[in-house]
């Protein structure tokens, strides 16, 4: 498997961004729903907008929406991803790789 240091060599970060500073492994592709943790894919054909589905189905047992979790960018973990809201950018801190994903939100 690829490791972010090896991925991201030479690469530069895009505003309100940083690129890993911890060399890790890169996780699978994939996400997951918040509320049962099963795998879920983008449909972009799903509702008026697109959304997110289930893989094994459309909807589960328990009738809930898919949801895939905060991840990221960067090394593809769930574990340990923040959200944050600041003053000019929204921003996917990582504490696994310390990547930052992150863009600006306007004036």
């Amino acid at each position: 498997m690829a490791t972010t240091f090896e991925t991201y060599a030479g690469q530069r970060a895009g505003n309100y961004s940083t690129l890993p500073r911890v060399d890790v492994e890169i996780l699978p592709d994939e996400h997951h729903c918040q509320t049962c943790g099963n795998r879920v894919v983008y449909d972009p054909n799903a509702g008026t907008f697109g959304g997110w589905v289930h893989v094994e189905c459309e909807q589960t047992d328990d009738g809930h929406r898919a949801v895939a979790r905060l991840r990221c960018r960067y090394c593809h973990t769930e574990d340990g991803v923040t959200f944050t809201h600041a003053a000019y950018s929204d921003e996917t801190h990582c504490t696994r790789c310390g990547g930052v994903d992150g863009f600006a939100i306007g004036d």
